[in-house]
């Protein structure tokens, strides 16, 4: 497969769309938390699979992640991989705890990441499908806590068979306490990032032709 990149078209459009599923994904976490969330989308780009260890900091960074599997339109998976010190602080601010190590290995603490998981790709994928014309439904959350290297071994072996490409979204969620890192990765199958590239660049061209809305 060729390795494709953005073109100006699509990366607008995407700013957009991330830009309205943010600010949902902001409202919901604010009233989670009872104080201000701010969702900053910092990059967007398309990049391999096996890049995604360099992005996130390494094989040996321990980091807790999110795992969803997408149904709908178009197939694929979403990845949400928080450095561990940004995961151990998210779950404390939700469950109003102060900033504690092991949280992470606690119930409450992996449901309420799993939660945040929730939250941010159902706020994407709905922006994504409405404003694009495809649905995009995500499964369940799973839990992973463990080094980088491992939680792409279990990404591999799940949708290594189906792409090697990922769409990334580089992630910084603020509260009054914390600034928190974060990765979001859309991982399509190739025939589902053909179509979710097409869908997003003649949304954005239509916009541009007179006579259209």
């Amino acid at each position: 497969m060729v390795f494709p990149s953005l073109n100006n078209i699509q990366t607008n459009a995407l700013r957009e769309i991330t830009k309205i599923g943010s600010g949902h994904a902001a409202n919901a976490l604010s009233q989670l938390v009872k104080q201000q969330v701010m969702i900053h989308i910092t990059e967007i780009k398309i990049a391999k699979l096996s890049q995604i260890l360099e992005i996130v900091g390494g094989t040996e960074i321990s980091v807790a992640a999110v795992y969803f599997q997408i149904f709908g339109d178009a197939q694929g998976n979403i990845l949400l991989i928080f450095p561990e010190k940004s995961a151990e602080a998210l779950s404390s601010q939700l469950l109003k705890k102060k900033k504690q190590e092991g949280i992470l290995a606690t119930v409450e603490g992996e449901s309420a990441l799993k939660e945040v998981g929730n939250i941010l790709s159902g706020s994407f994928l709905n922006a994504f499908g409405s404003m694009v014309g495809l649905t995009l439904i995500p499964s369940i959350p799973y839990f992973i806590w463990d080094t980088a290297g491992t939680v792409m071994d279990y990404t591999s072996i799940t949708h290594g068979q189906k792409g090697d490409l990922t769409l990334m979204l580089r992630t910084q969620l603020k509260t009054k306490k914390e600034d928190i890192q974060g990765h979001f990765f859309l991982l399509p199958s190739p025939q589902s990032l053909s179509i979710i590239l097409k869908a997003v660049g003649q949304r954005q061209k239509s916009r541009k032709e007179p006579g259209k809305s």
